[in-house]
């Protein structure tokens, strides 16, 4: 929708690590709504996370490096509510 959201990774004690995100409900400012999303697959405590306009549709897609060497693509389909699904687990092979 244009407006910047925050987004943050935290990881859990068994090193499970997610992506969160809160939606800004404002686009002058900063409004925070309590609602907290979670993505939907687990990133493990040696993976990383990018988030980039990969397909130029205008919404933030993922890039997910994984231990084994990988980079995964993770297209965003969402309108109001991101929602990820994996288009690729060898991304630029």
């Amino acid at each position: 929708d244009g407006t910047i959201d925050l987004v943050f990774t935290a990881t859990n004690q068994s090193g499970q690590t997610s992506l969160y995100y809160i939606l800004n409900n404002n686009n002058r400012g900063l409004t925070l709504s309590d609602q907290l999303f979670e993505t939907n697959f687990p990133i493990f405590f040696n993976e990383n996370i990018h988030l980039a306009h990969i397909n130029s549709d205008d919404r933030p897609d993922l890039l997910v490096g994984k231990a084994n060497g990988a980079v995964e693509y993770w297209s965003n389909s969402g309108t109001a509510i991101p929602a990820w699904q994996l288009e690729s687990n060898a991304f630029l092979g």
